[in-house]
């Protein structure tokens, strides 16, 4: 509290009080140089630039690390995508787009083509999602009518040369099976040619791991 009195010819005495306020606390902040961000509860830095820090120190053991991991041909390819996309972002300072379905701010880059990583669908991480797995849907169900294709040409070629009681064998597993049972198919339907086909598919598995053996 300060007191101040002034004196003015032909007027009274005036004393005049004027109350000053403590000084506000300043926020902690972080100890790094231009870093505006609050410190965490134990230590003098952030949570960024204590990462980042660390990620500095340890710089020669992370990039050891990365070069040891193994990915998929999917895996790489995508990494690879999002490198290529994220840096030419940060240079050309790109401006991210609203989701295409819901138009929602919160989104996150899609590669229709994993071979062209500058040409991307912005989507919010729930349409990802939904579109990952159908794209997964669709790659599996090609999948497995490519393998069918290549068993049924394996089927035409090779089953002509199997002994006489193998293929008694097959046939007769083939209608002993419930599904052959169930719609009573006969030897010449397209169900009793495709139970047959799996049935040397199998037969075909079982034989791999002592010819590799």
């Amino acid at each position: 509290m300060t007191q101040a009195i002034f004196t003015t010819p032909g007027k009274p005495l005036v004393t005049l009080v004027t109350t000053t306020k403590s000084p506000i606390e300043a926020k902690p902040r972080c100890a790094t140089p231009g870093c505006e961000r609050a410190p965490r509860k134990r230590g003098r830095t952030c949570g960024r630039c204590a990462t980042r820090a660390w990620r500095k120190r340890h710089g020669k053991t992370i990039a050891a690390q990365e070069r040891a991991r193994t990915f998929s041909p999917e895996q790489a390819a995508l990494r690879r995508a999002s490198a290529i996309f994220f840096t030419d972002l940060r240079r050309r300072k790109r401006q991210r787009e609203p989701c295409e379905n819901c138009g929602r701010a919160d989104v996150v880059p899609h590669w229709p083509d994993l071979s062209q990583p500058l040409k991307v669908v912005w989507l919010c991480r729930a349409h990802r999602d939904v579109e990952r797995e159908r794209l997964a849907e669709t790659a599996a169900a090609t999948k497995k009518i490519v393998a069918w294709t290549t068993l049924g040409e394996r089927f035409a070629a090779e089953w002509p040369q199997l002994a006489p009681d193998l293929q008694a064998r097959l046939r007769a597993e083939v209608e002993h099976s419930s599904a052959f049972r169930i719609v009573r198919a006969n030897p010449e339907s397209v169900l009793y040619r495709q139970q047959l086909v799996a049935a040397f598919g199998r037969y075909c598995a079982s034989l791999e791991p002592a010819s590799s053996g």
